[in-house]
Formats: structure tokens, C-alpha cells, sequence
């Protein structure tokens, strides 16, 4: 009986100490982090691709983000800069934040197919 009571004495210290850790760190913190941008419109140029999960991404100099974007879409492999608002929702992609793409275009750019 007394090492149930130690268990959940343990589970309970063990708690406490993350919610309170977690607290202290994220009362410093200045918006959402660790992408302070997000909810802001940006543009990015770079090179897309596309993954198994059938997302399209692109890499840029500035990280690598999901495309939101309607048809017709960029072809992967292909040089673009896209204007949208950044996303970081939930989806399968799990590739950094999203951008959901209001305008986009091809430009000259070597990318790897």
C-alpha cells in the first residue's frame, strides 16, 4: 500500500514540476514562439518540392514553409516566390510553418529536380 502512495506522490511532485517549468519558460517569451511572424504577410522566393504526404514546400533562405495554395499550383522542383499569410495549423506536412499562398510566380532559379 505505502509504495502505491510513494508512486503516486512521485507522479504528482513530477507534475507539479513541469507545469511550473513550463510556466517560467513560456512567461518570457514575446508571441508565438518560436515564429514570432506568424498570422503576418510575408514573401518568400525559393525552390518547391514535393513530399509523400502530397504537400508542396518550398526552401528558401529564410527556412522552409508548406504551401497553401490553390490550383493551379507551382510543379515541385521549380523556382517561385509566393506572397501569403503564415499558418502554422495543424497538418500532415510537419515542415515548419505554412504560408497561405494569396499570389505566386515562377522565376529563374536553379533548383534540384
Amino acid at each position: 500500500m505505502s509504495a502505491i502512495r510513494n508512486v503516486r506522490t512521485i507522479a504528482v511532485a513530477f507534475g507539479l514540476v513541469s507545469l511550473l517549468c513550463g510556466v517560467a519558460l513560456a512567461d518570457g517569451l514575446p508571441g508565438p514562439w518560436p515564429f514570432p511572424w506568424l498570422g503576418k504577410q510575408i514573401t518568400a522566393s525559393g525552390c518547391t518540392s514535393g513530399t509523400v504526404e502530397g504537400c508542396l514546400m518550398l526552401k528558401s533562405a529564410g527556412g522552409n514553409y508548406t504551401l497553401y495554395v490553390m490550383q493551379p499550383r507551382p510543379l515541385p522542383g521549380r523556382g517561385v516566390t509566393v506572397t501569403g499569410m503564415v499558418d502554422n495549423g495543424p497538418n500532415i506536412c510537419m515542415a515548419g510553418p505554412g504560408i497561405r499562398v494569396q499570389k505566386w510566380n515562377y522565376i529563374r532559379l536553379h533548383c534540384p529536380k
